[in-house]
């Protein structure tokens, strides 16, 4: 991806699951990856943009690869 793009936000929960967060004004869009504290529980990616939400099992790392790419189009 390069060092262009842009920095992600991290947070946690209270049970340890790990959240990631990328977040654009211009044009407005996040991608959000979800990594549960439980391994039997998915890992979720959701992406937004003003008129679509959209929440997903990540199944595969391209999946992920596929939204930071869609998120870095201008």
């Amino acid at each position: 991806m390069g060092n262009s793009f842009p920095k992600c936000s991290t947070g946690t929960d209270d049970q340890g699951s790990i959240t990631l967060d990328w977040t654009s004004l211009e044009p407005e869009r996040t991608v959000r990856l979800f990594c549960p504290f439980s391994a039997e529980q998915p890992v979720d990616i959701y992406h937004h943009t003003k008129n679509e939400n959209v929440v997903e099992d990540l199944l595969s790392s391209s999946t992920l690869v596929y939204w930071l790419q869609w998120f870095n189009k201008i």
